[in-house]
């Protein structure tokens, strides 16, 4: 019984950190991305808007996947594993929203105990599906290690995911938060004249003694660059 009241306290706990940091993930990236018309929002705040904003009904619905129901003989749509959807409004030439396209799913996890699984099923399922789906982290308990002695978690988010950002553990550091959103204005517009590549910064993470980064293990900043870039990909 102690057992049992201990894991279901660490998972409480796990959810409670879970949802400040995509919280944070999505504070991040509108701070930059709202004026290119780029937003972040979480399932819930996503279904709050639709109730002021139908068209934003049409982000919901083509982030859903069909799942077979062999029982009913039928498919069901339904929601993957979405802790922040990124989308941008296509514009007229008079400034009006003509259409709300899906850009990006960011998976947010602060540490794995094996959930790692759960974000990869998903990424794979929706590999044909048209948005980027992508792994933000702060790995907490440094359990990506590195290219050379990677293990299991580190390997499948390698294979299924587009990319994986890590952030720091900012934890109830708001004022650091602040600073470091501050510090990195100035990359983020040095980026605009070189079509947001990635510019070698690593702001919104630190330095950490047991993991690397990689191709596909990237700091947090590289995010921003590349959701620009995606966007002029799609848009061009």
């Amino acid at each position: 019984m102690g057992s049992e009241i201990s894991d279901k306290k660490a998972q409480s706990l796990r959810a409670l950190s879970g949802a400040e940091f995509e919280g944070r993930v999505a504070y991040v990236l509108n701070q930059f991305l709202n004026r290119e018309d780029i937003y972040a929002v979480s399932l819930k705040e996503l279904k709050r808007l639709i109730k002021t904003n139908q068209k934003l009904v049409e982000i919901l619905e083509y982030a859903k996947l069909p799942i077979r129901n062999p029982c009913e003989q039928k498919y069901e749509m339904v929601l993957p594993d979405t802790d922040v959807i990124v989308y941008y409004k296509r514009k007229d030439h008079s400034g009006n929203v003509e259409k709300n396209f899906q850009l990006a799913t960011v998976s947010c996890k602060v540490s794995f105990h094996g959930r790692e699984t759960e974000s990869t099923f998903w990424a794979h399922a929706l590999r044909d599906h048209g948005a980027k789906f992508v792994f933000a982290t702060e790995d907490k308990f440094n359990e990506l290690k590195t290219c050379e002695n990677g293990n299991k978690a580190r390997r499948l988010l390698e294979s299924y995911m587009d990319s994986v950002y890590l952030m720091s553990r900012y934890g109830g550091s708001e004022d650091k938060l602040l600073e470091d959103i501050n510090r990195f204005h100035y990359a983020f517009e040095n980026s605009k004249s070189v079509g947001y590549q990635r510019q070698n910064t690593r702001i919104f993470d630190v330095e950490r003694k047991d993991s690397a980064y990689c191709k596909q293990v990237r700091p947090f900043d590289d995010l921003l660059f590349d959701l620009m870039r995606w966007k002029f990909e799609r848009t061009k």
